[in-house]
């Protein structure tokens, strides 16, 4: 797994437009088919020797939404990520989700 407080926004900005994995091994395995829609600044950093928070949101299918929890993200680029990942409001016709990391 990738290590999360090594990450930053560059790390995302090139995927935009991209498939990912959203994979729950629990309570029930399934995985979800997801594009990453907006890797965005969510501002500077408070300390010059930490990461600035950024935000990334995927969109996927609206016929099943997931609950907010920690699932591991599958990139065929990128090492697999576990993250814990909000539903938003659906946008569109796509269900949406987020992640915060600051």
């Amino acid at each position: 797994m990738a290590e999360l407080d090594k990450l930053s926004l560059e790390d995302f900005t090139g995927h935009v437009g991209e498939s990912f994995r959203m994979v729950a091994d629990a309570p029930e395995p399934m995985a979800l088919e997801l594009r990453l829609s907006e890797a965005v600044s969510l501002g500077n950093p408070p300390r010059p020797d930490i990461r600035a928070p950024f935000s990334l949101v995927f969109e996927g299918p609206v016929d099943r939404i997931m609950p907010q929890g920690i699932y591991r993200l599958e990139h065929e680029q990128l090492t697999p990520l576990e993250l814990f990942v909000v539903p938003l409001a659906p946008e569109n016709g796509n269900a949406r989700y987020q992640a915060i990391f600051s």
